[in-house]
């Protein structure tokens, strides 16, 4: 159990958003003012899209700029690791999601630097933690599920009575809704995932030829 916690606590330090933040910290000026400056017009756009009359106008600025800044965003990612990208470009790409691979490395850094506890202890808990885990979902509870189901059902029966160029409104701004909610969400994980991730990770340092 101390290996797992031990280890557990260096995988917790090296998180997606700690990925974003070096991106951020460690672009050059260029790549910082591509990153800062569709926020900044996406801000904006979002306080005038509902305030002024010509919205559109500004909700196609909206969508402009969460472009602009999902290709800075990717630029600058590549420059900020090209020294990874050049040693495991196979790699990287496949465990692309949620800067996986990169993560990995850095995490495989500390532990060298940082030695904490033994591997294979620490996977043998795991596995007994996964067997006796009691945790549900809370976005699974049957009370959620009604509750949404309500909501929708009422949403959809006040819209019937809505302009159209209010219910287009609406769906683009629910669209932008989710766009943003999946970059976000695409960030946040579980506890549970979490804990497979991290599995998945000390399977690698297993393999990797280190003194652990």
């Amino acid at each position: 159990m101390d290996s797992f916690v031990r280890l557990f606590a260096l995988y917790s330090e090296i998180t997606r958003w700690s990925i974003i933040r070096q991106i951020y910290r460690r672009a050059d000026i260029w790549w910082k003012l591509c990153l800062w400056i569709p926020k900044l017009v996406f801000a904006m756009s979002s306080i005038a899209t509902f305030l002024l009359q010509a919205w559109w106008v500004y909700f196609l600025g909206l969508l402009l700029s969460a472009t602009m800044w999902g290709w800075a965003f990717e630029n600058a990612r590549r420059l900020v690791f090209a020294e990874q990208s050049h040693l495991y470009p196979e790699r990287l790409r496949y465990f692309a999601n949620n800067y996986q691979y990169i993560r990995y490395l850095q995490f495989r850094e500390v532990l060298q630097e940082n030695y904490a506890g033994c591997v294979k202890d620490a996977l043998v808990f795991l596995d007994q933690l996964f067997d006796t885990s009691v945790t549900t979902p809370i976005a699974a509870h049957p009370l959620l599920t009604l509750l949404f189901g309500a909501a929708i059902a009422l949403f959809s029966g006040v819209v019937t009575h809505w302009p159209v160029g209010i219910i287009v409104m609406v769906q683009l701004s629910i669209g932008v809704c989710i766009y943003v909610s999946y970059m976000v969400l695409g960030v946040i994980q579980t506890h549970q995932a979490n804990l497979k991730e991290f599995k998945r990770f000390l399977i690698w340092a297993a393999n990797e030829p280190m003194a652990i």
